[in-house]
């Protein structure tokens, strides 16, 4: 089944909830974070066929707080969708033009 978040149940210990990571900045980010939580996890490092894969380990008692964690860790290293700040603010102010040109449309059509 496809997965579109970076965690899943543990594969053989239903008590945890496994946290996948690309790199070890991202891990380490999060490790930091659960550790100023006072959170127990367990860490380890594995290789599929993409390369390394970073994993991290949180009690299912935790996982709502980790995964708001995890948010926070990702976040930190995630790149905009459009990086040009000038492209980004262009598209931004034709998208409130078509916007508002819609909502009046609407508003002078009744």
């Amino acid at each position: 089944m496809f997965n579109v978040t970076n965690f899943s149940e543990h594969p053989s210990n239903s008590l945890y909830t496994v946290y996948k990571f690309k790199s070890g900045e991202e891990s380490n980010t999060f490790q930091e974070l659960l550790e100023k939580a006072s959170l127990f996890y367990e860490a380890d490092e594995a290789e599929n066929s993409y390369g390394p894969i970073f994993v991290v380990a949180v009690k299912n008692k935790d996982e709502k707080l980790a995964t708001k964690l995890n948010y926070l860790a990702l976040g930190k290293y995630r790149k905009p969708i459009i990086e040009n700040k000038v492209t980004r603010v262009i598209i931004y102010a034709i998208s409130i033009v078509i916007l508002s040109i819609a909502t009046l449309g609407f508003f002078l059509s009744k």
